[in-house]
């Protein structure tokens, strides 16, 4: 056994598996898009929720604890 048989810092490099193409859904940039349509998806549908509720009371004839009441159901529906 020799000097050189012996290697105290072998280079990590050596270890490393062969690099293979990376998929696009491990990309945090891909997640922060998907993320963002989602985001902008939801502040649609909130937008519309919210300005249409003054239609929805007149029509069915809900006062404005009845109207809020399903607005927050929307609110937690989305949120679970």
């Amino acid at each position: 056994m020799g000097a050189n048989d012996l290697k105290m810092n072998p280079d990590p490099a050596e270890f490393r598996p062969p690099a293979r193409r990376r998929s696009l859904f491990y990309s945090v940039k891909f997640f922060v898009f998907c993320h963002s349509l989602l985001q902008l998806a939801q502040l649609l549908v909130s937008g519309y929720m919210k300005s249409s509720i003054s239609t929805i009371e007149r029509r069915y004839g809900f006062n404005s604890q009845k109207s809020g009441l399903l607005a927050s159901f929307n609110e937690v529906g989305n949120t679970i």
